[in-house]
């Protein structure tokens, strides 16, 4: 069983109330369940750019902090800026928009309405040596793939190839969704679809009108962090199809499950950015993308079909409601001062910590 990433934990909770509870802070960049429950903490490395929502609070204690503070030790680091109350958020904290504007360690510290000093942490900005590149569509399957390490990954010409970006400095792992951008030949898009479980996946997504190779250069604000090799092929060079679907052994009736579709090239190569269309039992079904989703229903076996470029292939499994999407469809968008709703991350969750089976 696939686990959620783990949270990477710095804060030292120093200092207490009064009455004992901790004032804690933390960020919606790393998320992590345990059972039911989101855990948020601190990420330790940010990477330049990243844009963010701190919040502090009195866990265990309601109280109002309103004329609390979060402060940063270097504004030129660290930007923060205070969001206002939102009256639907009961929950008696502070938040502030974070901004990680440059390179430099800072301390954020809490602070009360009497102006004293309640908890601090420190969190480091860094701007990225080294990206690193995942498959989107094989993160739906199950199985991770690093691309761009030994070869260029293909993208077909017409489709839309989606890839995680991971950024790393000296070897360790950056954190944060920046403002990352694509810059290319005519011809070539890049785009940005908004990030899943929180803001610690960063995506782009690849699509050209003609095949040959490409450089896609990637900056954030301006500065260039990374260049990805990419070879775009004609919609031929699928050759053959291979259906994922969820594990259903262990689904619950009204479960959300899907399949995904994985194409090669005759030497086995991953080929990105299929165009898939599927039906049941011959009936077309709604949408086209490598990743169809349904309903599990143990009592009703279905055996759909999903046909990538022209070469198709058939799974059974049992469900209702199907319909199709791209792998560049990451899940909830997140917003300044807000979070994505816990019943729909936690799905999520669900479906990514699924096994699953082939044909």
């Amino acid at each position: 069983m696939r686990a959620l990433p783990n949270v990477l934990l710095l804060s030292a909770l120093s200092a207490l109330s009064a009455c004992g509870e901790p004032v804690v802070i933390s960020d919606n960049i790393v998320t992590e369940f345990v059972g039911a429950q989101r855990v948020d903490e601190l990420a330790p490395l940010l990477v330049e750019g990243a844009v963010f929502v701190l919040t502090a609070d009195r866990r265990g204690r309601r109280d109002n902090m309103n004329a609390w503070q979060i402060v940063s030790s270097d504004p030129s680091v660290l930007s923060l800026t205070p969001v206002p109350p939102d009256p639907e958020i009961d929950d008696d904290a502070i938040r502030y928009d974070a901004v990680a504007l440059a390179p430099g360690e800072v301390e954020i510290t809490v602070l009360d309405d009497e102006g004293e000093v309640r908890d601090a942490a420190s969190v480091v900005v860094k701007r990225p040596d080294e990206l690193r590149y995942f498959s989107r569509v094989h993160e739906l399957a199950g199985e991770p793939l690093q691309v761009g390490v030994s070869a260029a990954p293909q993208v077909v010409v017409g489709g839309e190839g989606t890839f995680e970006v991971q950024y790393f400095a000296e070897g360790e792992r950056l954190y944060g969704l920046a403002p990352l951008a694509g810059l290319s030949a005519e011809g070539v898009l890049v785009g940005a679809p908004q990030a899943s479980l929180g803001l610690d996946r960063q995506y782009i997504s690849l699509s050209a009108e003609a095949a040959g190779p490409q450089v896609i250069q990637l900056v954030i604000n301006s500065v260039e962090v990374g260049v990805l090799d990419v070879e775009f092929v004609e919609p031929y060079a699928v050759a053959s199809v291979r259906l994922d679907g969820d594990d259903e052994a262990e689904a619950e009736t009204g479960d959300p499950l899907s399949v995904i579709a994985l194409t090669t090239d005759a030497a086995g190569e991953p080929v990105f950015g299929s165009r898939c269309a599927w039906s049941l039992a011959g009936a077309p079904i709604t949408g086209e993308g490598e990743r169809l989703g349904y309903t599990y229903n143990p009592d009703h076996e279905r055996r759909v079909t999903g046909s990538c470029e022209g070469v198709a292939a058939e799974l059974v499994v049992h469900g209702d409601e199907f319909s199709a999407s791209l792998s560049s469809s990451v899940g909830c968008s997140v917003v300044s001062g807000g979070a994505a709703s816990l019943a729909g991350l936690v799905a999520a969750g669900l479906a990514l910590s699924r096994r699953r089976r082939a044909a």
